[in-house]
Parts: C-alpha cells; structure tokens; sequence
C-alpha cells in the first residue's frame, strides 16, 4: 500500500512538472511569439509593477494570491460536495428504476437546467442581483469582525450553485449509465431466473460489484467544475483565483497565469492520487 502510494505521488509530481512546463511553453508562444511582446516568461522582473493592477491585498504577491486560493477551493469544495452526494444518489435510484421508467422524473430537473449554458444562467442571475442590490456581484464591502463570517458563505455557495448543477447532471448520468451496463450482463439474467428479488439483485449483487468502479468517477467533473469556475467568479464578480486568472491574462501578468495553471492542476492530481489508492486499497485495480 505504501509502495503504491509513493509511485503514485511520484507520477503526480511528474505531471505537475510537464503542466508546468507547458505552462511556460504556452505562455511564451501566446504573449512572446504570437502576440509580440517585449517581456518573457523568464524575466521576472517585469511583474513587480503589475501586482497594484491587480488589487492584490498584503506586502507580496503570495500574501494576496493564498486567500484568493481559499475562496475558490470554497467555491470547488461545496460545488464538488454537493456534486457527489447529488450525483451519485440521484444516479443509482435513477438506475434502480430505470426498469420502470421512473428515471425519467429524477432526470428532468437536471436535463432543464443543465441545457441552459451555464455561462448564461450565471450572467442571469448577476443582473438579477444588480437590480434587487443594486450592487454588481456581491456586497463586497460588508466585512464581518466578530463571529462566523456567514456572508462568506453564502457567497461562496451562490457561486458554487451553478458549478453544482452541471456537475450533478454529468454526474448522474455517469453512475445511472455505468450501473445500467452492468444490469445489461447475463448474470442479472440468470439471477432474475434464480427467483432473487429486485431488490437484491440491484443492491446485493450489482452495487456490491460495481463499488471500485463507481468511485472511480468520483473526480470525473472535478476539471469541469474548476473549468466553469473561471465564468463564474467573473460573472459575480468573485475574488478568486479563476477571477485572478483573466485579470492576469489581460495584464500579461506570467505568475498568476503560471500559479493557476499549477494549482488547479495540483487539485485535480491530488484528487486523483487519493480516488486511486482507494481503490487500490479496496483491491479493484
């Protein structure tokens, strides 16, 4: 076990190494080649005067870009959370029946909302809140200084909820369409012949074979939901890193380009790391 986890950690130390060399690559052939510009990648000299563009809050730049990494690994958090308890227990009862196509009504809600783009539903509903708060994004100003700090949350969990909702219908879909294969084998057949019950063939036979395989899209729509984070903090005008981001690339600032390519590298490789040496350890390579 701790044999696998070292190669493992080791491949994902390796992956960050080539994400962030072709981070470098990228950058240098969009702003150095293809844009014609005076600075390099490797000239780090350049972005010192940059920072105050960014509104970059403590005395260097990690000191503003750490929080912004904690307001967005909220934001992933809670959508990726909701992505996996939805998405999985809506998916297996959509697949339990399936049989009697009562999946059809567990499926609806999220087809609906999951065929509007989500780009657009977010614009939505921060034109909505500019009218109701006559305010863009969030009430940014409001600064809690004693006690839990509950406006952070509900920012960070009206932010995720779009993310959430793209996340749950890929999700679902996923598991319900993986257990429906499994259901489709000629075991379930022979069982079904056997005088088993429906209830445990589903639940006794084919969840119990399906458990390794099932968490192995644990992580499927984490790259998704760290895609769509991008459009959303712009959209609600969120300090985060995927905010952080597209103001980096419209000032040419490298590091932020670099340090948020890396980062949500090195979570999507870490989420990886751990749904593989659970399985491994579950014995279902």
């Amino acid at each position: 076990m701790i044999r696998f986890f070292g190669q493992r950690l080791f491949v994902l130390l390796v992956r960050l190494v080539l994400v962030a060399i072709l981070l470098v690559i990228a950058m240098e052939l969009g702003y150095g080649v293809l844009g014609n510009s005076d600075f390099h990648v490797w000239e780090a000299g350049f972005a010192d005067p940059v920072i105050p563009l960014l509104e970059l809050s403590g005395s260097s730049t990690w000191d503003g870009i750490i929080p912004l990494m904690k307001k967005s690994m909220l934001v992933a958090g809670l959508a990726w959370g909701a992505t996996v308890l939805v998405g999985y227990s809506w998916g297996i009862l959509a697949a339990r029946l399936r049989r009697f196509k009562g999946h059809y009504l567990l499926l609806v809600p999220w087809l609906v909302m999951a065929s509007v783009p989500g780009f657009w539903w977010v614009i939505q509903v921060a034109i909505f809140s500019y009218f109701e708060w006559e305010r863009p994004g969030f009430a940014n100003e409001i600064v809690v200084e004693s006690g839990p700090d509950l406006m952070q949350w509900w920012n960070a969990v009206v932010v995720a909820l779009p993310l959430s909702v793209l996340g749950v219908s890929v999700q679902m879909r996923n598991v319900s369409e993986r257990i429906h294969e499994e259901a489709g084998l000629p075991f379930v057949r022979g069982l079904h012949r056997a005088g088993y019950s429906e209830g445990e063939i589903f639940y006794k036979n084919i969840l119990r074979r399906l458990k390794g395989a099932l968490i192995k899209h644990s992580d499927d729509t984490l790259p998704l939901i760290l895609g769509g984070l991008i459009f959303v903090e712009v959209a609600f005008r969120f300090e985060g890193m995927g905010s952080f981001l597209i103001r980096s690339l419209q000032s040419s600032y490298f590091p932020g380009i670099f340090v948020t390519g890396l980062w949500m590298a090195g979570i999507i490789g870490l989420a990886a790391l751990i749904r593989e040496t659970i399985v491994h350890s579950m014995g279902d390579d």
